[in-house]
């Protein structure tokens, strides 16, 4: 039986799709200093009040190597950036979660 099949039949989600609700969810604790990882060590905020969105905007580091690439920082930056602000300024974790299952983005296991 194929992968997405087997999924499927058992009402779960890709690998994939899994890993990137569980690294947003990682980033909004960063962000909010629901964790004790230092946020200047992870991340950089971009300074522009001209950007649009909310003000959570990193910056993505230019990557020269592939082993950089798939970094936590390099693969997370994009889609938060992208996320609403209504989603990025939830007050608690289980409100973001919330948010990510109305857009699409929640696991059926949580």
């Amino acid at each position: 039986m194929p992968y997405e099949q087997r999924l499927n039949t058992l009402c779960l989600e890709s690998l994939e799709h899994r890993r990137l609700v569980t690294d947003l969810t990682v980033v909004y604790q960063i962000l909010h200093g629901h964790c004790d990882t230092q946020l200047d060590a992870t991340f950089c905020i971009i300074d522009n009040s001209r950007t649009r969105g909310h003000a959570y905007k990193l910056l993505k580091p230019h990557c020269t190597t592939d082993a950089t690439k798939y970094f936590f920082s390099n693969r997370v930056t994009s889609t938060c950036n992208n996320l609403p602000d209504m989603v990025v300024h939830s007050p608690t974790l289980s409100t973001f979660k919330r948010h990510l299952s109305v857009l699409g983005l929640s696991c059926h296991s949580q």
